[in-house]
């Protein structure tokens, strides 16, 4: 289903788990390289220092540190990963050096534009005020508020601005979360959230806000798009089940079909021939490992163990990104 929507000027519920070329020393190669992660919590033995952002092999192992942070999102180049960390936005590089603050004041789920030059991200402007202005952001989240949304921001931190504003008859606790680009950067995909009656659907809009379009509604969250732009995957909310399955449509929100059962925050390989996902590991939902399905939904491969495997801890690895493996020019 698709249809307009009037111009305009959270992450999403899950089953307890919780987003292409510039030339020079190295290029896209159209591979796969390594998936970045969030780890959330940390198994007997570990430390709280350990929780924060990992990066492993598509077939899993060989895991690194990252940073401490959440909700990575590689540079199409594969050469940095934006995340957020308290209530800042920031970009590292892929073996976890050069830490950079783009911007700060509730900042998550970035996504980098296409040429890496600019961010999307959800943003609460708010959200660093909650002792200052309590009752004002109490009456954001039930009323609606322009300063929660999605914005854009250059990589360097000029140029901030609220892509989309409250719109006529959708006052009354609407948030938008979750922005991802097309691979062209001509649109922008996200999740747009009624507070009050609990509606959530997939929508696109411009680059500056205007032309939104709803694509799917039923309680879908997270869209992320296929590397060549025609396609969306997303996770649907089966509340009467208590779990959620991984969807894929095009990207005009036709051809809509259930891909995986039980998964939640998928993302597409670099190649498109895979999709890599969060799923619960323990029936007691205390654990979530990463997982990938082959674009037609057979193959299903686990590919972390980690939170399985943690004991009597409750760990979540959350919020998998795909990046290319970068080969070197000759």
């Amino acid at each position: 289903m698709s249809h307009e929507t009037a111009p305009a000027s959270r992450r999403g519920p899950s089953t307890g788990c919780r987003r292409r070329r510039r030339v020079g020393a190295g290029r896209l190669s159209g591979r796969n390289g390594r998936i970045a992660y969030e780890q959330e919590g940390w198994p007997e033995g570990q430390a709280p220092r350990d929780e924060g952002l990992y990066t492993i092999r598509p077939k899993g192992g060989d895991r690194k540190f990252l940073t401490r942070g959440s909700d990575p999102a590689w540079s199409a180049d594969g050469r940095w990963v934006a995340y957020s960390h308290g209530d800042d936005l920031l970009v590292v590089r892929r073996n976890g050096r050069d830490e950079r603050l783009v911007t700060s004041g509730g900042s998550s789920d970035p996504s980098f534009s296409p040429g890496g030059n600019r961010i999307a991200f959800e943003g609460n402007r708010l959200a660093s005020q909650w002792d200052r202005q309590q009752q004002e952001y109490i009456e954001c989240y039930v009323f609606g508020c322009p300063d929660v949304g999605i914005w854009l921001v250059n990589r360097d931190g000029s140029g901030l601005r609220n892509l989309t504003e409250p719109r006529a008859g959708e006052r009354g606790g609407w948030f938008d979360t979750g922005p991802a680009f097309s691979p062209n950067g001509s649109r922008i995909a996200f999740t747009h959230v009624g507070e009050i009656r609990g509606e959530a659907e997939i929508r696109t809009m411009r680059v500056d806000g205007s032309r939104q379009r709803v694509l799917a509604g039923e309680d879908s969250y997270n869209p992320s798009f296929s590397p060549d732009g025609s396609q969306l995957v997303f996770e649907r909310l089966q509340l009467q089940d208590h779990r959620t399955d991984v969807m894929v449509m095009n990207a005009d929100g036709s051809e809509e079909k259930l891909l995986v059962r039980d998964g939640a925050e998928p993302a597409f390989s670099p190649n498109g021939k895979w999709v890599v996902f969060s799923r619960d590991s323990r029936e007691d939902l205390s654990a979530a490992d990463l997982f990938k399905v082959r674009v037609n939904g057979t193959g299903v491969r686990q590919v972390t163990f980690d939170a399985e495997n943690a004991g009597e801890s409750s760990v979540h690895l959350l919020s998998p990104d795909w990046g290319p493996k970068l080969t070197t020019a000759r």
